[in-house]
């Protein structure tokens, strides 16, 4: 906890290179503009300048900004010259990067200090080197062969996502950030950690931390095996079939978030379990 500003990510290199850039005067999008170049070292199978974003910024004068940098499908991209093998993997898989476009822009247009600066944890992790971590996670497709589907593959075609960074004021003042990734488990992943904390009262490390499930089509559901034997049993009495899955599963997701305390202005960070999530705040 700290009254001047919190870092969450999924590893704590990551989250330290935020800390270090509030602790040099930075503001919180200079600082979430470390954590994100950081985990492009420390994370690239998941979060790297390849990839693509959101980011949500909420002004001191209560403008909210949406900072859309997801990148469009390739000119040429055409579904009838790809196989759902091509999608799964190499060239034809990947998605138009927008990542680094999208943290310069919100640097030029919110940022406090300069790219040097707010870049230089990510340079200097990146020179030294980083220590592996045993947790990996698997990747997913953004493009859809189906003709049928929203998401299909044409040409300058913007891939939809699910991705869904979340704030949540109260009687205006900031109350809660949270976000997790999942592909199409992350609403879900979302709902669940939100309801803990505005609805159920669990502080945001402990609103991360309960157990949680996944739903998919059929009524299968996905259960972390914490979830109590009598509601899983209910679940199944109300036609779900549910698969029983680790206590701790990244298949739920990898939530991060920050609250603040109404009364004093203090800042929690929590952070995922699950992953090599880690919180700090200064």
């Amino acid at each position: 906890m700290g009254l001047r500003g919190a870092a969450t990510s999924a590893h704590p290199l990551a989250s330290m290179a935020g800390i270090e850039i509030l602790l040099a005067g930075g503001n919180a999008v200079d600082a979430a503009v470390a954590v994100a170049a950081a985990l492009n070292v420390v994370e690239p199978f998941m979060s790297s300048v390849g990839g693509i974003g959101l980011m949500l910024v909420s002004r001191p004068n209560g403008e909210r900004h949406v900072l859309d940098f997801i990148g469009r499908a390739p000119a040429a991209a055409d579904a009838a010259g790809a196989t759902e093998a091509d999608l799964a993997g190499g060239p034809k898989s990947c998605a138009t990067p927008g990542n680094l476009g999208g943290w310069l822009a919100a640097l030029e247009r919110f940022g406090s200090m300069p790219r040097s600066a707010v870049l230089s944890p990510a340079i200097a992790l990146a020179e030294r080197g980083v220590p592996l971590s045993w947790k990996n996670v698997e990747f997913f497709k953004w493009m859809d062969l189906d003709p049928a589907s929203p998401n299909v593959l044409r040409p300058g075609r913007q891939a939809g996502t699910m991705m869904s960074p979340t704030q949540v004021f109260r009687r205006g003042a900031f109350a809660l950030s949270i976000g997790t990734p999942g592909s199409y488990g992350i609403l879900q992943t979302q709902a669940q950690m939100m309801l803990n904390v505005l609805e159920f009262g669990l502080n945001v490390q402990e609103a991360i931390e309960a157990p949680r499930l996944r739903v998919y089509r059929d009524r299968l559901v996905d259960a972390e095996a914490r979830i109590p034997h009598d509601v899983r049993e209910a679940l199944g009495r109300r036609g779900h079939q549910v698969n029983v899955i680790d206590d701790w599963s990244w298949i739920v997701g990898g939530g991060q978030g920050i609250a603040r305390d109404p009364e004093t202005g203090a800042l929690m960070a929590g952070a995922d379990p699950r992953r090599d999530g880690y919180a700090l705040a200064v």
